[in-house]
């Protein structure tokens, strides 16, 4: 089986699970790690700003629209990370690990074929 680069990204996301199963903790540190807290302090940024710009503006729906966007995408990533968080107990006793190694072990460019 050949994979994407996104398929290889994942089963090592799969394989850092297994390894450590997934926790806010865990989550957060990982936000600080790829430096994306840096986009949730600008995404906060941004709305307070559009707060204060909306309240004087003619525009100001147009503003609070684009805030609701904002808070949206944010508890969009909380939920989809709280939904990891439960389902994985699940996912850990159904994924073959040693398959997944196989897979992660393959050069790029080789094609594993699934056996009977």
């Amino acid at each position: 089986m050949h994979l994407t680069p996104l398929q290889r990204r994942t089963l090592e996301g799969y394989r850092w699970y297994h390894q450590h199963p997934p926790a806010w903790r865990h989550f957060l540190m990982a936000m600080m790690w790829r430096s994306s807290y840096a986009l949730y302090l600008a995404i906060v940024a941004v709305a307070v700003l559009i707060v204060l710009i909306g309240r004087g503006s003619v525009l100001g729906g147009l503003f609070y629209l684009l805030l609701g966007i904002i808070l949206g995408v944010v508890f969009r990533n909380l939920r989809q990370y709280h939904q990891t968080v439960r389902l994985w107990p699940v996912l850990d006793r159904i994924i073959d690990w040693d398959k997944v190694e196989a897979l992660r072990q393959a050069p790029t460019d080789t094609v594993i074929h699934d056996q009977p």
